[in-house]
């Protein structure tokens, strides 16, 4: 048997993970260096941003009394606005949001069609989609990882940080790890700490391996030994490797975020520091002149009772007229415009939204560079999505040839025509009813000019009122009776 290395996989695709700088660290001994519970500092720096954490391992902002002096920039932020995570929110609801998800279909084939519609359903593909979305955004990567248990399907989303993935020539996954970390909260040490423990599985195209749960120790490498392991013999791994866009020699994709990371500092910091300017002024530090110390220090504030402050004694408070408060808060709206531009993901506020939500095309118009940004990812991300689909029927129809109960189950017999799954895009803003109205308009004039056949305009408004088998609907349209031949005047 050849001989494998901590991570229960041979030496030589071991080291050639290493010679692609993935992470891993090589030998038996870290050496002196850090074990690192991530691939790449970049990708952890990046999902900190997402997650609100980049802050965590500096000094609180309101410093303890007698304590060094630590400058503002040195300290975690007063107000952490998580604006990495709102960017990456507002581009995954765009993306799979509801009526954003693509129909998937097999054209000429309506069982097929219907098929791969139940196969969305029962796995809940596009809520994990949304998800995963997320961490595109944040790491230009992300991997979703299927499996079938339990008569159901289960999906998972993994940080790009947390996997190696090794691809082939055309960016198909071929093999992965994925390592992280976790607090037991079932096992504890002596302070009643829960203890931190690695988890690995390994997925290949033939192969799906579980670990074991090792602690986690700074200076030690993790020694994994395998529990579980399931012979699939499929033929491909099951799960899918997406990206942003595709690069030269990088795993991951581009990253939406990596260009305003001092941006969100940016206005992280100024938050806080308007916010402490504005406390201030709330409570602001009383002056006495005309009066010694002892006299000072006798004083009392009271609400029911005022100060004493003798002959020449005078009182005052030490106020700011908040100017620096509000060039900050336009120099704030300077830096999102800066965001939005770099990113172009546009975000409107409500009043503005509800100015232009008559018309999508009006939409479409405001949102235009985030709406041409969508149209850019969704290629990107499609065939990733057919191929996941794809995956999942396959699986499903071999459970059943297996005699197994499967998540979807067919009518006996039956098997699929063609694998050719197309995915079609629904546009990035919904028509709205003026819009909709408009459009049977223009094809009322043309249907009554002779100008297009009324075959091609019902296939053109079929997606708009929801209809899925246009073949069946021109049949009804020909059987149904005239009510009013006059109608296209």
């Amino acid at each position: 048997m050849q001989k494998r290395d901590f991570a229960g996989l041979p030496k030589s695709r071991t080291q050639s993970r290493i010679d692609n700088n993935l992470g891993i660290i090589s030998g038996d001994s870290s050496g002196g260096r850090k074990i690192k519970r991530w691939r790449s500092d970049r990708l952890h720096r990046l999902d900190q941003y997402f997650e609100g954490k980049q802050y965590d391992h500096l000094p609180a902002w309101d410093q303890a009394p007698g304590m060094d002096f630590i400058p503002i920039r040195q300290r975690r932020p007063r107000i952490n606005y998580k604006f990495g995570q709102r960017l990456a929110n507002e581009i995954a609801a765009m993306l799979f949001g509801t009526k954003r998800f693509p129909r998937l279909y097999v054209e000429g084939d309506s069982d097929m069609s219907t098929y791969l519609t139940m196969m969305l359903k029962a796995s809940k593909l596009q809520s994990k989609m949304v998800d995963l979305a997320r961490h595109l955004v944040v790491c230009g990567s992300a991997f979703l990882r299927f499996f079938f248990v339990e008569n159901g399907l289960s999906l998972e989303v993994y940080s790009a940080k947390h996997c190696y993935p090794k691809l082939d020539a055309l960016g198909n996954l071929e093999e992965i790890e994925v390592m992280y970390t976790y607090k037991d909260e079932a096992d504890v040490d002596d302070k009643g700490n829960a203890i931190e423990k690695w988890v690995k599985i390994y997925l290949s195209k033939d192969v799906d391996i579980l670990f074991d749960n090792p602690p986690f120790d700074s200076k030690v490498e993790p020694v994994f030994e395998e529990v579980n392991r399931t012979e699939h013999g499929l033929g491909f791994v099951q799960g899918e490797w997406l990206r942003i866009n595709e690069k030269v020699n990088d795993l991951d994709g581009d990253s939406l975020l990596d260009d305003v990371l001092d941006f969100i500092d940016e206005l992280n910091y100024n938050l806080s520091q308007s916010s402490q300017a504005i406390a201030y002024n709330q409570e602001p530090q009383a002056t006495f002149s005309g009066m010694d110390v002892n006299e000072i220090e006798a004083l009392i504030r009271s609400s029911q009772k005022g100060w004493d402050l003798g002959r020449d004694g005078k009182a005052a408070f030490l106020e700011s007229n908040l100017g620096a408060v509000k060039t900050a808060d336009e120099f704030r709206d300077r830096a999102r415009l800066a965001i939005q531009d770099i990113t172009r993901i546009i975000m409107l506020d409500p009043e503005k939204m509800s100015g232009h939500a008559q018309s999508g095309k009006a939409m479409e118009n405001l949102m235009a560079p985030m709406v041409n940004l969508i149209e850019e990812l969704r290629p990107a991300v499609e065939t990733r999505i057919v191929s996941i689909i794809s995956k999942l029927a396959f699986i499903n129809l071999m459970i059943i040839d297996l005699g197994a109960e499967a998540p979807v189950m067919i009518p006996p017999g039956w098997q699929p025509s063609s694998w050719n799954v197309i995915a079609e895009w629904p546009p990035v803003y919904n028509q709205t009813m003026a819009d909709l109205s408009e459009k049977v308009r223009v094809a009322t004039t043309v249907s009554g000019a002779s100008l297009v056949s009324r075959d091609t305009l019902t296939r053109w408004l079929a997606r708009d009122f929801g209809i899925e088998d246009i073949e069946a609907e021109l049949e009804r349209i020909a059987i149904q009776p005239v009510i009013n031949p006059f109608a296209a005047f």
